[in-house]
């Protein structure tokens, strides 16, 4: 038996074999890996991806862990499986296609030993086109404030929190497919301060078109959820309310069963209902957000659908 870890590393593992070996070699660079144990949450797995993952030297360390998912499930559903086995006093994530920097597990989880309030440490990263760059966007994030951290997601893709926090305000909400995170910063920080460390924590990988945050209308519906949720009512883009109604706006879901929000974040119908002013300036926005999804949805549609009536118009008619 390992001595209890220190940290517990959450990383989902879905149609990842091109960057397995990168993520792998990274995680035998973290520094004091012997005080971490990571979590390799296998979402129905492919024999190229299994056998990455039997011949790779990294697997021979005690402190990773392959857990076999048998069929693919929501990116949050499988986080709070990890948060269940997990045995670290800090939980971080730590996404297959990006690369933590050796040291920041190490950082983050030193300023939640001093920073003994703060409930979640984050920082600033760099954002690549490449997996394994290590130049591109450099994103700095302020400094805690309620405030702020209550209106723009901040939840970077190298968080680490405490372990004890789900005790108080629960997990993430299974219910989303993508904007899980953001609603689980603000419930979080509606309820505990963070602390921000002074150093890179990572580089992610901006570039892939794919995935469910990439693609369709569902990043602005549950963005859109969030601002409903938890009184945002100036930053509605009213384009979306309709679909995000389909939401709860008052419960949420993890592990099969219903939770109620308000128990987690007490006086939130009084924290609505004060904020309830701010909701006719949403439609000073409405002309901006017109102007944006008629650009960004609309006009794409648009030229795809000219493209093919084009191509269908060379086949047919060849002469």
């Amino acid at each position: 038996m390992q001595p209890t870890p220190r940290i517990t590393v959450l990383t989902s593992l879905f149609r990842c074999a091109s960057y397995l070996h990168g993520y792998l070699d990274a995680v035998m660079a973290v520094v004091g890996l012997e005080n971490i144990e990571i979590l390799l949450l296998h979402n129905h797995p492919s024999e190229e991806e299994l056998a990455i993952i039997e011949t790779h030297e990294a697997m021979k360390h005690p402190s990773l862990r392959h857990i076999i998912i048998p069929e693919r499930e929501g990116l949050y559903a499988t986080w709070n499986r990890g948060i269940r086995m997990a045995r670290g006093k800090y939980i971080a994530v730590w996404n297959v296609d990006d690369i933590r920097t050796p040291d920041s597990l190490q950082t983050q989880a030193n300023a939640l030993d001093v920073h003994t309030s703060a409930m979640l440490s984050y920082g600033n990263f760099i954002g690549t086109q490449s997996y394994g760059e290590t130049t591109g966007t450099y994103y700095n994030f302020p400094e805690y404030s309620r405030w702020v951290f209550m209106r723009t997601c901040y939840l970077t893709p190298f968080p680490m929190w405490r372990a004890s926090v789900h005790s108080s305000i629960g997990y993430f909400d299974e219910s989303y497919r993508s904007a899980g995170d953001y609603d689980f910063q603000l419930r979080l920080a509606y309820n505990h301060p963070f602390v921000k460390i002074p150093t890179v924590t990572g580089y992610y990988l901006e570039a892939p078109e794919t995935g469910i945050s990439k693609t369709g209308n569902i990043n602005d519906i549950e963005r859109t959820v969030c601002e409903l949720r938890y009184a945002m009512y100036d930053k509605l883009n009213l384009i979306y309310v309709h679909p995000a109604l389909a939401y709860s706006l008052n419960t949420m879901t993890w592990n099969t069963e219903t939770h109620r929000l308000s128990n987690t974040m007490k006086a939130l119908y009084m924290f609505r209902v004060s904020r309830t002013v701010l909701a006719p300036l949403s439609l000073f926005r409405m002309p901006i957000n017109i102007a944006r999804y008629i650009k960004h949805k609309v006009l794409p549609k648009l030229r795809r659908y000219m493209q093919h009536a084009t191509t269908d118009t060379i086949v047919h008619n060849p002469n």
